[in-house]
């Protein structure tokens, strides 16, 4: 198995436009009522997306505590714990944030997105050098050459790739540092056609 890195937390600018986006429709609203251990997440938080929202705002106030919006979402969702945690309510509750049976935790969506979206990136970059070739196969071979070799062994504990690297380079660093680099050629295919139907 490959060793799981960690990407940024903001992920890539479109990924974080994107959450930008999706936290801008997002209404922060407290229960009336929950029962022990229950998640108390909006009808919005509910959506596949929905705890991704809520972490990006998390993230958003922890850049910026003094924006009022997000001062009383956060305010709202802790007193919502406080109000309920004698009955077994947890911050995850409050948040929107616990994980329910047969989900993905938040925390890997992200990685896979993040990873998603590098691959997606590095497809884009090597485009013009692939013709007729197999786009799945030469970045599987590119991704494990960087990696088999003794760049990676130093380059893998930075969080961002050393100065000097020119653009191919720097979108294989991102695809390994985000984890859980696909094994296959067919699996990076599908991923990479994902970007058609977006």
């Amino acid at each position: 198995r490959r060793a799981r890195g960690r990407g940024d937390a903001s992920g890539p600018d479109s990924l974080l436009a994107l959450r930008r986006r999706e936290a801008s429709t997002m209404e922060a609203k407290t229960p009336e009522k929950i029962t022990p251990g229950a998640d108390v997440a909006t009808e919005e938080a509910a959506a596949v997306d929905g705890p991704l929202q809520t972490v990006f705002l998390i993230r958003e106030f922890i850049a910026d505590p003094g924006d009022p919006a997000l001062a009383r979402a956060i305010a709202e969702r802790l007193a919502t714990y406080l109000e309920h945690a004698e009955q077994g309510a947890t911050l995850d509750d409050a948040f929107g944030l616990s994980l329910r049976p047969g989900h993905t935790p938040w925390y890997v969506i992200e990685r896979l997105e993040i990873r998603n979206e590098a691959l997606m990136r590095l497809a884009d970059s090597i485009g013009d050098e692939i013709d007729g070739g197999d786009m799945a196969k030469e970045i599987l071979k590119r991704v494990n050459r960087y990696e088999c070799g003794a760049r990676w062994k130093r380059d893998r504990h930075l969080a961002t790739p050393p100065e000097g690297y020119d653009e191919k380079t720097r979108r294989i660093f991102a695809v390994l540092k985000a984890g859980d680099v696909p094994e296959s050629a067919s699996q990076i295919r599908r991923i990479v056609r994902m970007k058609s139907r977006i």
